[in-house]
């Protein structure tokens, strides 16, 4: 909840979050410690009836999210600050190694590295793609012994349908890229496999997960026969690929008119490892599941998808597992419609995080994407849609945010939330941020140039060519680095002087900064 106080000529915006008295509330349960950060659809209302959503990538300690209205970066989660960037390209990220790779609106591939500013255009490069037909980009998905691994997706004339090729590069960081095919035709079955929907690695291979609809979503009259296929590979070489499921996992249901079995699972929407296993979600509109997988071939599958999900025998609603990411040692699972559930999954048992199918708020018709940043903050993001009667546009909630009586001081202009009056008894003590941007240095005689944007900043030392990231959260700070003398995180504390600029730091490591 926001309260908008005028103090002189400057507007102030506090953020009051109350444990029991003001947390809120979806079906029953309290979303505790979940705060949203954004303002409704970045705010823009819906558009069209998409049940695709806003999707999120993190990159780094840098958190993008993608719609049809833009790309934006979050600088402050606490006052929750967005600004929109303008980059070459529009969505369709994907993080390999240390480059965050992206298509333009002619799915030209674009490639920026990490630590890289996303918002300047001359940090992304274009990458020339050597070796397919007219000089075509795959679109990279996997990084598996040190080369690139993409999807070439092309009209099958023959099939009379969409079908693909994966090629892969040693050409990772380089403007051009040399590609040589590894998977020729689907898999040889372009009339089941329309797509790749996953390239992912575990336990030393290579996996290529795929799309089996011919048409629409809901059209069950395609669903006879077939559905997604799981390949493997140890070396990814052409020619070594092995089918290691069933087709659809197997997951029949009988058609209640005609008496067709219908094969439900065609699409993969998501998957993870997790305690030495290799976890698939995928899409139907028969009932979703989830099942994992210990490498030892078809019979290595287990269905262990959560209660609510799932083909059921009298009746079958649509279901959606759209995001999965391990985060503190849980696998978390976001369902989009109809089940629209934050799940958390410990390797035995699933719990309910968020409830569906509204989850945070009654217009949320599902969940979308998940992403995780400097491996504390955990970020989801929800759709919306006109078609169903949503007015307001997609959020974007995080955690751990916690929901004791805190208020944070946000300077405008901001997005403001409905303004309300502030209850009695509720005394607001504005938290400002430390000021540690400029040049500082190290006990070890390192000079630092510190970026800084809200609560979040970037570093960089030429000298060891190494770049930082992190966090302040009142006097304390967090962060994490890279460069020539290797990777870390450290904790500290920040000591300030006048107009609250920061004049020292004390890291937790025995390293201090100085200005």
């Amino acid at each position: 909840m926001r309260w908008r106080m005028r103090s002189g000529d400057q507007w102030w915006r506090y953020t009051v979050v109350v444990a029991c008295l003001l947390a809120s509330s979806i079906g029953g349960l309290a979303q505790v410690n979940w705060h949203q950060v954004n303002e409704d659809g970045f705010g823009l209302p819906p558009s069209g009836s998409s049940q695709v959503g806003t999707e999120l990538v993190a990159f780094g300690n840098v958190l993008l999210a993608y719609n049809d209205s833009g790309v934006y970066q979050l600088n402050d989660p606490l006052c929750a600050v967005w600004k929109k960037i303008t980059p070459p390209v529009s969505g369709s990220f994907v993080v390999l190694g240390s480059y965050l790779f992206g298509l333009d609106s002619g799915l030209n591939l674009h490639r920026i590295a990490f630590g890289s500013d996303p918002n300047i255009s001359a940090n992304w490069h274009q990458v020339t793609s050597v070796g397919l037909p007219g000089g075509a980009d795959p679109f990279p998905m996997a990084l598996f012994n040190g080369n690139v691994y993409g999807v070439y997706r092309f009209y099958n004339y023959q099939s009379g349908g969409w079908a693909f090729e994966i090629w892969r590069s040693p050409s990772l960081g380089q403007n051009t890229m040399i590609w040589t095919k590894v998977v020729d035709n689907s898999f040889g079955d372009p009339q089941n496999n329309r797509d790749a929907d996953f390239i992912g690695v575990y336990n030393g291979h290579i996996y290529v997960g795929t799309e089996a609809l011919k048409g629409l979503f809901g059209d069950t009259t395609q669903y006879v026969g077939g559905g997604s296929e799981i390949w493997e590979s140890p070396s990814g070489n052409l020619g070594t690929w092995t089918q290691v499921n069933a087709d659809g996992f197997g997951t029949e249901v009988s058609e209640p008119i005609s008496g067709l079995k219908l094969r439900t699972n065609r699409v993969i929407g998501c998957w993870a490892v997790y305690k030495g296993w290799l976890y698939v979600g995928t899409k139907s509109h028969l009932g979703a599941e989830v099942w994992r997988y210990n490498g030892t071939g078809k019979s290595g599958w287990q269905n262990v998808t959560p209660a609510g999900g799932g083909p059921d025998p009298f009746f079958s609603s649509p279901g959606r597992n759209n995001a999965m990411v391990v985060y503190q040692n849980d696998l978390y699972l976001a369902e989009g419609v109809a089940g629209g559930r934050l799940l958390r999954y410990d390797g035995a048992k699933w719990s309910e995080e968020v409830a569906g199918p509204n989850p945070f708020h009654a217009q949320n018709m599902g969940l979308s994407s998940l992403a995780m940043v400097g491996g504390t903050k955990l970020y989801v993001s929800t759709q919306k849609s006109i078609g169903l009667g949503a007015t307001q546009g997609d959020q974007v909630w995080g955690y751990p945010f916690p929901s004791l009586v805190a208020a944070i001081a946000c300077e405008g202009p901001k997005t403001l939330l409905p303004q309300l009056e502030i209850p009695k008894g509720i005394h607001l003590l504005p938290i400002l941020i430390p000021d540690i941007s400029g040049t500082w240095h190290s006990l070890f005689g390192i000079q630092y140039q510190v970026s800084q944007t809200g609560s979040s900043f970037t570093w960089y030392a030429a000298g060891i060519h190494e770049t930082g990231s992190g966090t302040i959260t009142g006097n304390q700070i967090s962060a994490s680095w890279k460069g020539d003398l290797g990777s870390g995180a450290a904790t500290g504390k920040i000591t300030t002087g006048a107009n609250n600029v920061a004049t020292l730091i004390q890291w937790a490591n025995g390293n201090t900064f100085f200005r």
